[in-house]
């Protein structure tokens, strides 16, 4: 992996300290309600992606599951589109959204996404970029085609849920390089 200048150390939680951490997913927020932290969103964030204070469907918004990800990454087919626990956050690749099992722009920007979350959650300060509609930590970037080819095109076609513990295991993989090479 290329050298980074400025990488900051990217703090790895236990599934309870991720519920304790209390950021907003969309926002980065600190989180003061318990639903919100339980939820990993803040009541303003669920609204925007349609959801109403208590983090539950208010409308038909078929691609967001709201199972925190502690619980692992959700990734399900059904009869009203594709549904996962990544809100987006941003669009660099898919403007039709997230996709998985194989290469493509669909997965692309669900890792980019899941990057983006994973940072945030962890309380990641570092440097922002403008992508394609919204912004995106650098790290999260640059993290993201390797996360595409480890995790989101490696999953199955119709779907599942990536242990929690195999997400960290990326993580932690990624932060290390990143660590050795400054």
């Amino acid at each position: 992996m290329a050298k980074k200048e400025n990488v900051q150390q990217v703090p790895m939680f236990t599934d309870s300290q991720i519920a304790s951490i209390g950021k907003c997913a969309r926002c980065g927020r600190v989180l003061t309600d318990p639903t919100s932290i339980m939820a990993g969103i803040g009541p303003v964030c669920a609204a925007h992606l349609g959801f109403d204070s208590d983090h539950a469907p208010e409308r038909n918004f078929d691609d967001y599951d709201p199972t925190p990800l502690a619980e692992g990454l959700v990734l399900r087919r059904g009869d009203g589109g594709l549904r996962t626990n990544v809100p987006h956050l941003c669009v660099h690749h898919s403007p039709t959204g997230f996709e998985w099992g194989f290469g493509g722009s669909g997965p692309a920007d669900l890792a980019l996404n899941l990057c983006e979350l994973w940072l945030q959650r962890a309380g990641y300060a570092g440097k922002r970029m403008k992508v394609f509609d919204g912004e995106c930590f650098e790290l999260a970037f640059a993290w993201h085609q390797e996360v595409k080819w480890k995790l989101i095109a490696t999953a199955p076609q119709d779907g599942g849920v990536l242990p929690y513990t195999v997400l960290q295991a990326v993580f932690e993989s990624l932060s290390q390089e990143d660590e050795d090479a400054v």
